[in-house]
């Protein structure tokens, strides 16, 4: 069973850019969005350094 990518070469930066936004700005907020945003964004940088 082969295993697919879906990161192209030109989306790993996208999502790069967008995981480091995602964790500074979760610290201003509160409630629930602050871990679901460190979450969001530590799934995109992982993501986009394994290249899955």
């Amino acid at each position: 069973m082969a295993i697919g990518k879906n990161v192209a070469k030109g989306e790993r930066p996208v999502r790069m850019i967008v995981g480091v936004m995602l964790i500074p700005l979760a610290f201003f907020l509160t409630g629930l969005w602050k871990p679901l945003l460190i979450l969001v964004g530590v799934s995109l940088i992982l993501t986009a350094l394994v290249g899955y």
